[in-house]
């Protein structure tokens, strides 16, 4: 499924009552009948990645070109949703009343979907034996599915001194938001043990997230 909002306005007047006039447009396929999964999907495609590397003395780089590819859809539905009235605010945050709501909907025979190809560039460099300096970028060619036009740039360090540990930390900024990350490995033998930590604006602050593994 696919969804965007194609326009909006919000009011507020000097009451504190609020008045939204938006669209947007949604798009999703129908499972058979029984199905919970997508094995017999109407959609079908290929979506590939290219990229090189370049490595000399101390220096590493690389650049992908990603989302390569399309999806053709048979079937798809295809719908318009509106609203326009008054918006109020209840324990579960606003409220919309459904009398104020419509709801179009078609049938596409044929659609190709796209995802926007995004652009990854990165480099790093090893300083004495067990330090690491990296720096990339990506960009997205268009906005939509997750995907940004906004550059996201990031850099970071990574300390390996022995093969049983590894600790890293970066720093990346995207569309004036800074987010943080901290990670922390240990391999004991069979024994893989992951803790990360990291502050992402996205996701609404602090977040962290540990993994323990066998690993033969």
């Amino acid at each position: 499924a696919d969804s965007e909002v194609t326009s909006g306005t919000l009011r507020v007047d000097q009451t504190g009552e609020a008045t939204l006039n938006a669209e947007s447009r949604y798009l999703y396929t129908d499972l058979p009948e029984g199905e919970v999964s997508f094995n017999n999907s109407s959609g079908a495609g290929f979506l590939t990645d290219l990229g090189v590397s370049y490595a000399k003395d101390r220096w590493r780089a690389g650049l992908a070109l990603k989302n390569i590819g399309a999806i053709k859809w048979k079937n798809l539905q295809q719908g318009t949703y509106t609203y326009d009235g008054e918006v109020t605010t209840g324990p579960d945050g606003p409220e919309f009343s459904e009398d104020n709501a419509t709801t179009t909907e078609t049938v596409i025979s044929k659609y190709t979907l796209s995802l926007p190809l995004v652009l990854e560039a990165q480099g790093s460099y090893h300083w004495l034996e067990s330090l690491y300096c990296h720096l990339g970028m990506e960009t997205g060619f268009a906005d939509g599915w997750g995907i940004s036009s906004s550059p996201r740039l990031w850099t970071g360090l990574e300390w390996k001194p022995r093969h049983l540990v590894r600790m890293a930390g970066g720093i990346s900024y995207h569309d004036k938001h800074w987010d943080y990350n901290a990670l922390l490995e240990l391999h004991l033998f069979c024994l893989w043990a992951n803790v990360q930590l990291g502050w992402v604006h996205q996701l609404g602050g602090f977040n962290a997230s540990t993994m323990l593994a066998l690993h033969f």
